[in-house]
């Protein structure tokens, strides 16, 4: 969790137990908009996270786009679960129109 694109390793940062024992069984690919790449991979790395990619986008660039070229490079049946904490990007349409994307929106300390 780096909110406002904080450095991981600047303050204090977490991952949330429910992804990781997800990360731990599949190849997982990190996809964010916080500019501290180098930072992503040390922090994921120092806590036993299993990175098996990790693209930065831009605030206006679709996530749907480095989900889609994961995609391509996968066996032809591969399916890509999408997990964000935002509505907007669950719903983004190219995502939703690509019958290989399990969409989740996931939400930090629901019940």
């Amino acid at each position: 969790s780096t909110r406002t694109g904080v450095s991981p390793l600047i303050g204090s940062h977490s991952l949330d137990a429910e992804l990781i024992s997800v990360a731990a069984v599949h190849p997982t690919h990190v996809l964010t908009r916080n500019q501290h790449a180098n930072e992503i991979r040390t922090f994921l790395s120092a806590r036993g996270f299993r990175l098996a990619g990790l693209c930065v986008t831009a605030k206006k660039e679709s996530k749907a786009k480095y989900v889609e070229e994961v995609l391509a490079r996968a066996s032809p049946h591969a399916t890509a679960v999408f997990v964000d904490d935002s509505l907007a990007e669950v719903c983004d349409p190219r995502l939703a129109a690509n019958e290989h994307v399990m969409r989740i929106l996931f939400q930090r300390g629901v019940g």
